[in-house]
């Protein structure tokens, strides 16, 4: 089985559903693994821990600034797509 890779949602949740429909993040499911969380707030614990194990970072509308700290704190991480 190919790799499937962690990806982790930022953006604002109220902005969530409108970039990532049921159709849209059921197709990204088919291809990535999604952490469970929605990041609005990089300094919460869970945010944190799915930043360890993220390797994409999908950003949108109200997404917390993705800093040096941030990206410090995702050594797996290996690209950041806008939406």
């Amino acid at each position: 089985m190919p790799h499937r890779p962690r990806v982790l949602l930022a953006m604002d949740p109220a902005t969530a559903p409108f970039v990532f429909t049921q159709r849209t993040r059921a197709a990204l499911e088919k291809i990535a693994d999604l952490h469970g969380v929605l990041a609005d707030d990089f300094g919460r614990a869970e945010i944190q821990a799915a930043l360890l194990e993220a390797e994409v970072l999908f950003t949108g509308w109200g997404c917390p600034p993705v800093d040096k700290s941030v990206l410090e704190r995702a050594p797996k991480l290996r690209a950041i797509v806008h939406t």
